[in-house]
């Protein structure tokens, strides 16, 4: 069934063949047109031997336009030559050359190209190829076939199958030597030439004949079903933005599960303005009928489906933007066809400043034509595979298959989320617990500006004794296994609430600094009041001391990951304490750090510094302590309840939640409420 064996052509009708070369007049006319428009009408740069089918490769801007060829080259039309004014087919083997005259190429905004081009038989022939919606209206009238094209493309889309329509129509040589004049003149402008151009295409575009279409199965990756379902647990909005038709884009929406059969799908897809408003009115009215109490609540099993043109009306009129963007809040999906780059770019925009609190907006794209919506969302995610790496190159994340955006977002995302906002409050807090102690200090110095600290101490504080451990904490941290982060990805739920950093978690650790500035500063103080030692570095010593034990173990209390690198870490930051008060000691006299003179050798020998620095930083850490007991054992949320499964006490968790009536293997991720 083919004439230049193709392993990864799976066209396999012998029908066509038969009756390209045994049939005569107008139906093997026909099938030479389609070859032709197939072999001719292209941007494929041919690689490798150019007289061997088998051994030549075809580089071409898209996949659909890289098998669309090599199909032409399967049926014997073989593509083997190209220059910048000829291309050469192998028709059956015998070479035919045409001169190529003029290219009007493909963009996102006219969905087409064409080229102008002298035949072998002297003929100037326009041979284009473009997407049904704007070919069909490009067409001349009165063709038999035109009906029935429409409703074998509509076939095809309801399968699943992305279509391009082919037409071709002969120029005379005074029609192409006056439209070639304009044309010349748009590709030689200053100002606008793309739009010129554009213009001049519409010139000879049009009142063209039917040459026939073509339909190209687009198969979904392998795991992108799961990945889409996952990500919708995790109370992800999923929009599909799609420049395929409406039957198609429905049908990968069903294929990919994020479409289901008791899902209402309300469709937007007027022909003109009046329609486009009133299927917009009563989209919304539907969703208020569906039991929903106006548009503020989601109603889960709605869907909406609108084309790319009822969007150019939508979004010319801010008062239908607001109507739309209210109906698709209430939607479990939304799904776009036939739309350009850039209205992606103004649907991504929409959300991104349309919906109140801003949203995170996170655009995927394998494409060239994904490119604007991937620049314009917050997080740009691009796929790198046959579509070319002009997605990649955009975004901010580059993956190899849609479905490792599960493990990004949930894993890695949340990982990140959880990390950034501890190192912030973290951060906060132990600087927070330096500086109020020194202020703390100007109480008992009549504000005289001296400190209680050493100043070279006071400049390890951030550099040598608390440095490392929240470095490894950023990098090492994780509160439960990757694959339980996966199974469950309503944990993924807290950071878009934004729970783990808020002004809520701001003041409890600020709370938490002004406590432990008390006891570290108020502890030593008092002792040290008590026994009348008035040693003022032994004094500071022992604060400082007592304090980077205790800010250490902070971190150690909050980490989840529990690792002997992180406890080797802490351990190292503590001992560098008294290794730079050593090393500060020993540069005396050398060099002039007389304030710091026989400090710590007075401090190590003085049996108060010991047990002023346990008393301190058990009574600092046993708060957080008893603090993190109670809210682990009485106020869990649904992270502890995974750990505590995670950690091999299911048993104790399921009957906890048992009194509540809620069983652990129904619900694990249920709100816990501590046992009546």
């Amino acid at each position: 069934a083919q004439y230049h064996r193709d392993p990864k052509i799976s066209f396999d009708d012998e029908r066509l063949l038969a009756k390209y070369k045994e049939g005569e007049g107008e139906e093997k006319e026909a099938i030479r047109d389609l070859l032709r428009t197939l072999s001719v009408c292209h941007t494929v740069v041919p690689e490798g031997d150019l007289s061997d089918p088998a051994k030549i490769q075809y580089q071409a801007e898209s996949p659909d336009e890289g098998a669309l060829t090599a199909f032409a080259k399967a049926m014997g039309f073989f593509f083997c030559g190209k220059t910048s004014t000829h291309t050469t087919i192998k028709v059956h083997g015998v070479d035919e050359v045409y001169e190529i005259l003029n290219v009007n190429k493909f963009n996102s905004a006219r969905k087409r190209m064409s080229v102008v081009v002298r035949t072998p038989e002297k003929k100037i022939m326009l041979y284009c190829k473009g997407a049904d919606n704007v070919m069909m209206e490009r067409l001349a009238a009165g063709q038999a076939l035109q009906q029935r094209m429409h409703d074998q493309l509509a076939v095809y889309a309801t399968e699943g199958l992305r279509t391009l329509v082919l037409a071709q129509r002969e120029l005379t040589e005074a029609e192409w030597e006056e439209w070639n004049q304009t044309h010349h003149a748009a590709s030689t402008a200053i100002e606008d030439r793309e739009k010129a151009l554009e213009d001049a295409a519409e010139g000879v575009e049009k009142e063209m004949l039917i040459v026939g279409a073509t339909a190209i199965e687009d198969k979904l990756q392998a795991g992108v079903p799961d990945a889409i379902a996952t990500l919708a647990q995790a109370d992800i909005k999923i929009w599909v933005l799609t420049g395929d038709k409406q039957e198609t884009a429905e049908n990968i929406g069903f294929a990919c599960r994020l479409l289901t059969d008791e899902m209402r799908i309300q469709y937007v897809n007027g022909n003109n303005e009046e329609e486009v408003k009133g299927q917009l009115a009563a989209a919304v009215a539907a969703a208020k009928e569906g039991g929903e109490a106006g548009l503020e609540r989601e109603e889960r099993a709605l869907a909406l489906l609108v084309d790319g043109k009822s969007l150019l009306t939508i979004m010319a009129d801010p008062a239908l933007t607001s109507d739309l963007l209210a109906l698709a809040k209430l939607c479990k999906a939304v799904i776009a066809c036939r739309v350009s780059p850039d209205q992606k770019r103004q649907i991504v925009s929409m959300v991104r400043y349309g919906v109140k609190p801003e949203p995170m907006t996170l655009a995927i794209g394998d494409g060239a034509n994904d490119v604007p919506m991937i620049t314009e969302a917050h997080v740009g995610v691009g796929i790198s595979g046959n579509e070319g790496l002009q997605a990649v190159r955009s975004a901010d994340y580059a993956i190899a298959q849609f479905r490792f955006l599960k493990r990004l977002v949930l894993v890695h995302g949340r990982n990140n989320y959880r990390r950034v906002a501890m190192i912030v409050l973290y951060s906060l807090y132990k600087n927070m617990l330096l500086v109020t102690s020194l202020f703390f200090y100007n109480f008992y110095n009549g504000w005289s500006g001296s400190t209680i600290y050493s100043s070279w101490i006071l400049s390890g504080f951030n550099v040598f004794y608390t440095f490392l451990p929240i470095i490894f904490y950023g990098f090492m941290e994780q509160d439960v296994k990757d694959t339980t982060a996966l199974q469950f990805p309503q944990l993924y739920l807290p950071g878009q609430r934004r729970e783990g950093f808020n002004m809520k978690q701001l003041g409890i650790w600020v709370a938490n600094g002004l406590a432990h500035c008390v006891l570290v500063f108020f502890i030593p103080t008092g002792i040290f009041g008590a026994t009348g030692m008035e040693d003022h570095g032994v004094y500071g010593t022992t604060v400082m001391n007592a304090m980077v034990i205790a800010v250490n173990l902070r971190l150690v209390l909050a980490e989840n990951h529990i690792s002997w690198v992180m406890h080797a870490v802490v351990g190292i930051s503590v001992l560098a304490f008294y290794l730079w008060a050593a090393i500060l000691q020993s540069l005396w006299p050398t060099l002039a750090f007389d304030e710091f003179s026989g400090v710590l050798t007075a401090s190590l020998g003085t049996p108060l510094l010991w047990w002023t620095v346990i008393v301190t930083f058990v009574a600092m850490n046993g708060l957080d302590v008893a603090c993190l007991y109670a809210h682990r054992m009485y106020f869990p949320n649904p992270t502890y309840v995974i750990q505590e499964r995670e950690r091999g006490h299911a048993r104790r968790v399921n009957s906890m939640l048992a009194e509540e009536g809620t069983a652990m293997e129904q619900s694990p991720l249920t709100e816990a409420r501590p046992p009546k």
